[in-house]
């Protein structure tokens, strides 16, 4: 308030003029639209992803991986080999937004596919290597993740409000993640941890399959502890948080 109101200190007969303008209402707009997959169109998805291929076991390791965490496209492609842990029980440390960390547990199927992934190319006891990779072994970018998310949906049609057709996102995949775990009843506070802003309003839809009662229960467990390494210093009340 002292920055706004600065230049009227400095000029005072511009009071007048300046309460004119703090005045005027602000202008309500529409929260920007939610959209997200429903179970059979995740599952057909996943159902239809190549066995065989030269990145056949990399596009299947990352779109489950994305299912299964709701991470955000940068904090996948950020991803390292020292974030993944498998023991005693599988997580991720994800480094997201304003330098936070977090962790996200992994289902058995996740777990599995990276610990191949990693185990094929080598990767195991190389820490700082990234997970995700290309054709030269750099890391996929965002708009590579786009485009592989792009490259398996393109049986699925959303459409905007307008009417307008939308591409099917990452960031629609990580929508999908929250409406599936409000919907297998995991509590909106813990989800709103992970950086989503859930609607009160939102309709039900199906629970996925991989969403099974252990993996819920997985999550009502382990989601809401955050890592003490890299930086961070406590949870969001500022008390120590215990690691897993």
């Amino acid at each position: 308030m002292s920055q706004n109101w600065g230049p009227v200190q400095r000029f005072p007969e511009r009071l007048g003029q300046a309460q004119k303008v703090v005045a005027i209402p602000r202008k309500r707009a529409r929260p920007p639209e939610t959209i997200f997959l429903d179970r059979d169109e995740i599952e057909s998805t996943l159902a239809a992803l190549p066995q065989e291929g030269r990145y056949a076991l990399r596009d299947r390791t990352l779109l489950i991986f994305l299912y299964n965490t709701g991470a955000r496209v940068q904090e996948t492609a950020d991803l390292r080999v020292t974030d993944i842990h498998f023991d005693p029980s599988p997580r991720v440390h994800l480094h997201g937004k304003g330098d936070k960390w977090r962790v996200c547990p992994l289902w058995e199927e996740t777990a599995n596919l990276l610990n191949k992934l990693l185990t094929e190319h080598g990767w195991a006891s190389a820490p700082d290597q990234l997970v995700f990779t290309g054709a030269t072994d750099a890391a996929l970018t965002r708009f590579g993740i786009y485009k592989i998310i792009r490259r398996y949906t393109t049986h699925v049609v959303r459409k905007r409000a307008d009417g307008r057709l939308r591409p099917v996102s990452p960031h629609v995949w990580r929508h999908s993640t929250a409406v599936h775990l409000l919907e297998a009843g995991v509590e909106v506070n813990v989800i709103r941890v992970f950086g989503w802003a859930m609607q009160a309003s939102r309709q039900p839809i199906g629970m996925p399959k991989l969403l099974s009662e252990p993996n819920k229960l997985l999550w009502k467990d382990v989601s809401c502890r955050r890592p003490q390494t890299r930086g961070f210093r406590g949870n969001l009340f500022g008390k120590p948080t215990p690691r897993c």
